[in-house]
């Protein structure tokens, strides 16, 4: 699913952002595809929904409602029209003319790469992808969110799309910033975002430095939300602890 939001209000309308950044080094003279995300039309990505039968072991995850994926009882708003996915699976649910209704699954490659179609199709230039703290801290969940990241980064690439990763504190206990910068270490070394070997496409800035780094660097960004302003407070220490313990090279904003 797909939330499209101008770069500006992005930053406003979440409850708190925090992007770490790392300098590029200068000798690298590789051109940055998207330097800044300044002028374009980013989205959210979070990729969040599983089936049975698409490996992952997670059921019907975030389509169910307390266990359960039936008529009177699901999570999602709105039904998705998936006559242009070339995978998807059956569900318990019917159109009013009898037809058995299909849902997709994030989990499959086909799936990530035909929402990346159609961001360059409709002219969305990027996607920040969600990494939710509560999922990664499990295997299950961090298994998930690291074959939907995989299959992005891929169909960025392909589209020639702005990709950027984005922490959700969402859940994040005290304690756990250290699953936060642990993972940001991993992603930063899996997909070179020093260097944009692996990640090509993947978005660069300047921000706010909690060293004496220069600004006008460009680096690769990864925000960070808190979903809801009554959480704020609460997860404000673990979030002062994590920009503390920011390598020199990082900034954020």
């Amino acid at each position: 699913m797909l939330t499209i939001m101008r770069n500006r209000f992005f930053l406003l309308m979440t409850a708190a952002l925090l992007t770490f950044i790392q300098a590029i080094p200068q000798s690298t003279g590789k051109k940055i595809r998207f330097p800044t995300y300044k002028g374009l039309v980013m989205a959210g990505y979070q990729g969040w929904f599983n089936t049975p039968g698409d490996s992952s072991g997670r059921g019907w995850h975030h389509y169910e409602r307390r266990g359960r994926f039936a008529p009177g009882s699901c999570e999602i708003d709105l039904w998705p029209d998936v006559r242009e996915y070339t995978t998807t699976y059956q569900t318990p649910f019917s159109y009013a003319d009898g037809q058995t209704a299909y849902v997709f699954s994030a989990y499959d490659s086909t799936t990530v790469n035909l929402h990346f179609k159609w961001m360059k199709d409709y002219g969305i230039d990027g996607v920040f992808m969600q990494r939710f703290v509560a999922e990664i801290r499990n295997a299950s969940g961090k298994r998930h969110f690291d074959k939907v990241l995989d299959n992005a980064m891929s169909a960025a690439g392909r589209y020639n799309r702005a990709i950027s990763i984005m922490y959700d504190l969402s859940g994040m206990l005290p304690g756990e910033e250290q699953i936060l910068l642990n993972d940001l270490d991993d992603l930063s070394a899996k997909y070179d975002l020093l260097h944009g070997s692996k990640s090509p496409t993947y978005l660069h800035g300047a921000g706010h430095l909690p060293s004496a780094a220069s600004t006008t660097t460009k680096k690769p960004c990864s925000p960070s939300s808190a979903a809801t302003p009554g959480a704020r407070a609460k997860r404000a220490p673990p979030l002062e602890n994590a920009i503390s313990r920011l390598p020199p090279s990082c900034c954020f904003f």
